[in-house]
């Protein structure tokens, strides 16, 4: 049963995290490069 909802929450976590990923690292690589970044 465990493996069973495993199995099929795997999946959709996988997906959420890679939409996370995509969605924030990039814009928290921008504001670190603007940050280090001269004025």
């Amino acid at each position: 049963m465990i493996v069973l909802t495993f199995s099929l929450s795997f999946p959709v976590f996988k997906q959420t995290y890679s939409f996370y990923s995509h969605a924030f690292f990039p814009m928290h690589l921008h504001s670190a490069l603007m940050l280090t970044v001269p004025k």
